[in-house]
């Protein structure tokens, strides 16, 4: 399928330019921070690099991602049930139409169609408590700003992401019928990979969404005594990671992979993107608060314990 094949190249060439916005000085002082990490970031060195960095969104803005995958996830999620019960083609959705008419079958068999279902759900899930903790949990600071292009790439990223959950098991839904792509009688543990995803997505959402909640109780649009707006976390995951609400984004994304028994090309890079994406966010914000609070507890780990 075309599709599948766009999706997971694209995502592998956006991990490419996260690392190239690391290492290259005029991208890591334009394109590379957002929000608090703008504080110390390195000063650009000419005036199409300042430019560039001038090309920013509110960091609020951040809500408009999942408010659109929210969207999205939904309709999907209804074009799919009248798949499931159609009668003749003409019940299907312009989506699944489109599909049907111009892109082929080949790889939309890799994964079984009720794990599609149920994947779809669960990202559905994610999105919905990401909007609704942009809007009622977090407390981005009003002038806090994020470039056009992480902009851009959200908007991307949570759409090829609801792709991700049932592109690659439409075709086992009887999108094309019967077909010479038709996948094989299920083998392994399909119950038992559906619940330890499912076990694993519950319990770092619910992590993410403390992590979350001590980070909005932490910041103040005033400044303090010593003159910062934030303090150094505690509490949850925060004694012994820098950035443990990472971890739980990339464990988000790690439970679908297991319930799709790693099948999923788009979900395989879809993890990859969200790991090295805030692998690079994330040593940046170490130096951040390094930088910003002398006492800052060194001997955390940034987001996996004793690895990295």
């Amino acid at each position: 399928m075309l599709l599948i094949t766009t999706i997971s190249g694209s995502l592998c060439v956006v991990c490419v330019c996260a690392i190239l916005a690391k290492v290259v000085p005029d991208l890591r002082a334009s394109v590379l921070t957002y929000g608090k990490l703008s504080e110390t970031a390195d000063a650009p060195r000419s005036k199409w690099v300042s430019r560039l960095a001038a090309c920013t969104v509110p960091k609020s803005y951040f809500a408009h991602f999942y408010l659109g995958g929210l969207v999205f996830g939904l309709y999907c999620g209804i074009e799919l049930a009248l798949l499931k019960s159609q009668r003749t083609e003409r019940s299907l959705g312009p989506l699944l139409d489109f599909l049907r008419r111009w892109d082929s079958s080949r790889g939309s068999h890799r994964v079984e169609g009720w794990k599609c279902l149920v994947g779809l759900g669960l990202m559905t899930c994610h999105l919905a408590r990401r909007l609704l903790e942009c809007w009622l949990v977090e407390r981005p600071s009003p002038s806090a700003r994020m470039h056009l292009s992480h902009y851009i790439l959200g908007f991307g990223f949570y759409g090829a992401m609801v792709f991700g959950t049932w592109l690659e098991g439409v075709g086992d839904l009887s999108l094309w019928g019967q077909d010479k792509w038709q996948r094989q009688p299920t083998t392994g543990y399909p119950i038992l990979s559906t619940v330890l995803g499912i076990g694993l997505f519950l319990y770092v959402s619910l992590h993410q969404y403390r992590c979350h909640s001590i980070l909005a109780a932490l910041r103040s649009n005033k400044k303090n005594e010593d003159g910062q707006r934030y303090r150094v976390p505690y509490g949850d995951w925060f004694e012994y990671l820098v950035t443990p609400h990472y971890t739980c984004d990339v464990l988000v994304y790690v439970s679908l992979c297991i319930l799709y028994q790693g099948q999923s090309i788009i979900m395989l890079c879809g993890l990859l993107w969200t790991l090295v994406n805030l692998s690079v966010v994330a040593s940046e914000t170490k130096e951040w608060y390094i930088a910003t609070f002398p006492d800052f507890p060194k001997k955390r780990w940034i987001m996996v314990p004793g690895l990295y």
